[in-house]
């Protein structure tokens, strides 16, 4: 007599040859894009970055050369930022030319030195920025102008299939600045995308390693970079297939000449300031969720950890009028956790 097969047999069988044929299937992992389409992008980040400072102060003041070791600073740190893309135009290799304009932007930082909290909130909304909180010093007028123009500004970069990113025109350059700090102003921001991010040459399939690499230009020294991606999974979402990426990504950048800091983020006490960056290390565990019929990523989180060696010198006479009088600021930064968060919609 012939049995009959029970209904949750069928369903384990049906499931797992979907999961069988889903570890044999190579898909081809590819950013599409169409003249027209808007992407909008909202990221947010959050974390807490511990920093030990030693100060000395310039001799020929009251403090007269004597200095401050192992200070405590605390930096509680949340930003949003809002993006749209529209993509212009896309050539015969897929490679689209996109306007990028910031929508809106919220930081919000706490700092916290000893038993004193200094609050502060940039936020730019409806092409207006406003500053605000009860830090020691807040933006001057010429600089929030300065910097509300360049949040005003549309820019152009170039997108290609497998996640690279080339500037076209200078303000890229200065938003990537402004955003990331001046400790990264010689990254080439188009090729660390791709190192970090970027998708497979050729078809994978479930369980199936990539890796990419940060090849420093003729004017670049001590930054490396690299990742390792793995396909987890292929999955169904709202009738699209989605692909799970998981990486690991890092970035090392050691030995930076001095540079003058940029004051438009900090304002007035910038002024006759340098850096030198000893040493910074970014390591970055992300989560990807890519949609193959979009050819989007919909969502991407990543666990990120900073260690960082900086020098900072700031001549006080520049900043008050006088004569020079170097301070010197000696940055420690370890394990610093920040945790980024990022959605894209297609419209």
């Amino acid at each position: 007599m012939r049995r009959a097969v029970p209904w949750t047999v069928l369903l384990l069988l049906t499931a797992m040859g979907m999961l069988h044929a889903q570890g044999d299937e190579a898909v081809l992992l590819r950013y599409k894009f169409h003249q027209g389409e808007v992407l909008r992008t909202i990221e947010i980040v959050k974390g807490t970055i511990p920093v030990r400072t030693d100060v000395v102060t310039p001799a020929g003041t009251p403090a007269g050369g004597a200095g401050i070791d192992n200070m405590a600073v605390s930096v509680a740190l949340e930003t949003t930022a809002v993006k749209v893309l529209t993509v212009n135009s896309v050539d015969a290799n897929g490679v689209a030319a996109v306007t990028i304009r910031v929508e809106r932007l919220l930081v919000n930082t706490n700092t916290q030195v000893g038993d004193q909290t200094m609050s502060n909130r940039l936020e730019f909304a409806d092409g207006k920025l406003t500053a605000s909180g009860t830090g020691v010093q807040e933006m001057p007028p010429d600089k929030l102008q300065q910097l509300e123009q360049l949040l005003n500004t549309a820019f152009q970069v170039e997108m290609d299939p497998l996640g690279g990113t080339k500037p076209i025109g200078q303000d890229v350059d200065q938003v990537w600045q402004q955003a990331m700090g001046q400790s990264l102003a010689g990254v080439d921001f188009g090729k660390l995308s791709r190192a970090t991010m970027g998708l497979p040459e050729q078809p994978v399939k479930v369980g199936d390693i990539w890796e990419n690499s940060y090849e420093p230009g003729e004017n670049e020294h001590g930054v490396t970079g690299s990742s390792k991606m793995l396909l987890a999974a292929l999955t169904s979402e709202n009738g699209h297939q989605v692909a799970k990426i998981r990486a690991n990504s890092y970035l090392k950048i050691e030995d930076q000449d001095a540079k003058p800091v940029d004051g438009m983020m900090l304002g007035g006490l910038t002024q006759g300031m340098q850096t030198k960056l000893e040493f910074l290390e970014v390591n970055m565990a992300s989560e990807l969720n890519m949609d193959l019929e979009l050819g989007q990523m919909l969502r991407t989180a990543s666990n990120i950890t900073m260690n960082m060696d900086q020098t900072m010198s700031m001549d006080l006479g520049a900043a008050f009028g006088g004569q020079q009088l170097m301070m010197t600021f000696k940055v420690q930064t370890r394990d610093a956790p920040l945790r980024s968060q990022t959605t894209t919609m297609v419209e």
